[in-house]
């Protein structure tokens, strides 16, 4: 495997890592998880149904309000809890894949203070990926409020249709951004991570990495498959599980069981929420080991790394890249 590695084999190569390390990923982003999951439970149990759901009756300024309050709660408390959740589960979670790959061994107390430092920069490099979608979220949701403007200020029905499909449109964008920025950005976790480049430094790394020079291809066509696998991935389990809780009525199980308990709100949202959690939780060390397995495989191509690896090598007995087998 050193050596450079055609879009699947570079995929190949992430779930080797992935089946290798997977249990001690888990066991390490145990309490990072444990805020990804309560994000993902606080917008999609409480603060997405809101946006579709009011209180207000037929007051369009308290609907209004309602939106706005949302929306401020996803600016300035789910979305830093992601990232944030996410920067802390990824960073171990790349180190023992990068660790791996190379074949050294990784105390616990190592394992911690390497993600720790990459912390500042893992964040921003998730920032970024998640910007471009979210500008594009809120034009829908501005979209949305002025399609029902029309019919407050007796201005022409068509507004209504154009502002709607507008909305329809920037959600569609934002998806596209999402992705595109995924695709661009894949090599920037591995290189805060591995490298420990400041934060200010990465995206320049990164792309000089990443593009293409001579006859050496970029990395697009490696992160486009990586993606899609990722997408996949997450999507069958996700639906998977919905339509399983689905067949079995455990929703409405859960209600008749806990009737009686205090917060018994609480447990709907959960079951409700469970399948997002759980395919975050089993593709999130895929995603760690796909950035790792790309990364690797442009510094073998630009910088011949498996030369200097298999140097080192020559002069320990007891280690062996992994990616030399």
């Amino acid at each position: 495997m050193i050596r450079p590695m055609g879009p699947g084999e570079v995929v190949d190569a992430a779930v080797i890592l992935y089946r290798r390390i997977a249990l001690r990923v888990f066991l390490a982003g145990l309490p990072p998880l444990t805020v990804v999951w309560a994000a993902l439970l606080l917008l999609n149990g409480f603060i997405l149904p809101r946006f579709f759901t009011s209180q207000a009756g037929s007051d369009v300024s308290r609907q209004y309000g309602e939106v706005v309050v949302m929306a401020v709660a996803v600016l300035l408390l789910v979305l830093p809890m992601l990232i944030v959740g996410l920067a802390w589960a990824l960073g171990p979670a790349m180190v023992l894949a990068s660790r791996s790959m190379r074949g050294d061994r990784l105390p616990a107390k190592v394992l911690n203070e390497e993600a720790r430092r990459a912390g500042p920069a893992l964040v921003a490099s998730l920032f970024h990926i998640f910007l471009p979608g979210l500008f594009w979220v809120g034009a829908a949701l501005a979209m949305i409020g002025l399609a029902t403007l029309p019919e407050f200020l007796s201005l022409p029905r068509a507004l209504d249709v154009l502002f709607s499909l507008a909305a329809v449109l920037a959600v569609i964008l934002g998806f596209v951004g999402f992705f595109q920025m995924a695709r661009i950005l894949i090599l920037d976790p591995a290189v805060a991570v591995i490298e420990h480049v400041p934060a200010r430094q990465v995206r320049a790394r990164a792309k000089s990495l990443a593009k293409r020079e001579g006859r050496i291809p970029a990395a697009a066509d490696s992160a486009f498959y990586g993606i899609v696998t990722l997408l996949v991935s997450y999507n069958f389990l996700r639906w998977g599980l919905v339509i399983l809780f689905s067949v079995f009525e455990l929703n409405s199980r859960v209600v008749e069981w806990t009737a009686r308990l205090p917060f018994r709100q609480i447990f709907p949202a959960l079951v409700e929420a469970f399948p997002s959690l759980a395919a975050t939780t089993l593709v999130l060390p895929l995603a760690a080991c796909l950035s790792v397995a790309i990364y690797y495989d442009r510094r073998v191509r630009k910088e011949g790394l498996d030369i200097d690896l298999l140097a080192e090598d020559s002069l320990y007995a007891d280690r062996q890249t992994a990616l030399l087998n």
